[in-house]
């Protein structure tokens, strides 16, 4: 004789399963443009996999763990676990990330009595790329892409005691950036760039320029005074002068 016996334990709805328990926690870091965001008292349990959503405004911009904000405004991490029997959210109180701009880096400078090619400093999607161009008081072509903002020179183009400042800026649309290319303006061209991050799309990032010469050498200069448009903007202060040196600093004794 054959005998067969199954025994079948099968869960209800009122068993010991359940979704996922989510505490979202509180936003921590430096509330600045740039700076890493994390969650601190946030835990998840039951959960298959969890999930992050950085929202700035609330648009999302990150989906890890952690974040750095590219832009101010209100700050939230919505957490979110799910197992088989469904997904538990829990959302952070919102912070407030200061808007004000900051510098990511400084890149490296090309000069040349021919063309130049000056590289982006390290940067990502929709930084904004400030291109400094000095000369012997000769107009520079403006670089691909980019805006020319203002151009401030003294002396006799192409003189020994000639030099012309000028500011260019264009929107990365990538994290690879090519370098730009400048052509040669005659006596000599140098280029540096400077990355700043904070600038949302569809604004527009400079709102201000003022700008002096001085004419005596070996002279004290001071920035002129200017008066922002804008709350919680970035103060860039730049000087030229039209000393050739090969080394060291023309400059010294900075205080504000």
């Amino acid at each position: 004789m054959l005998g067969l016996s199954i025994s079948l334990s099968l869960r209800g709805s009122g068993g010991g399963a359940h979704a996922p328990s989510v505490t979202a926690g509180t936003i921590s870091g430096s509330l600045i443009i740039a700076a890493t965001l994390s969650l601190a008292g946030s835990s998840v349990t039951g959960a298959d996999t969890t999930t992050y959503s950085w929202k700035i405004n609330g648009v999302e911009y990150g989906t890890s763990a952690t974040f750095s904000p590219d832009f101010g405004g209100s700050c939230t991490c919505t957490v979110t676990g799910t197992n088989a029997i469904g997904s538990t959210s829990a959302t952070t109180p919102a912070v407030a990330i200061d808007p004000t701009p900051v510098v990511i880096a400084v890149g490296s400078q090309d000069v040349n009595t021919n063309g130049i090619s000056v590289p982006w400093p390290t940067h990502k999607l929709n930084d904004i790329g400030l291109l400094l161009i000095e000369t012997a008081n000769e107009t520079p072509a403006t670089g691909s892409g980019f805006t020319s903002l203002a151009s401030v020179g003294v002396g006799v183009a192409a003189a020994s005691d000639a030099t012309l400042l000028t500011l260019q800026w264009k929107r990365a649309a990538s994290s690879s950036e090519a370098n730009v290319s400048i052509a040669d303006a005659g006596d000599h061209t140098f280029g540096r760039m400077i990355s700043v991050r904070g600038c949302p799309p569809g604004s527009t990032p400079v709102t201000l320029l003022a700008s002096q010469t001085l004419s005596v050498s070996s002279s004290p200069m001071s920035w002129i005074d200017a008066t922002t448009t804008v709350d919680n903007t970035l103060v860039a202060l730049v000087a030229t002068n039209p000393e050739d040196v090969s080394s060291g600093s023309s400059f010294a004794g900075f205080s504000n």
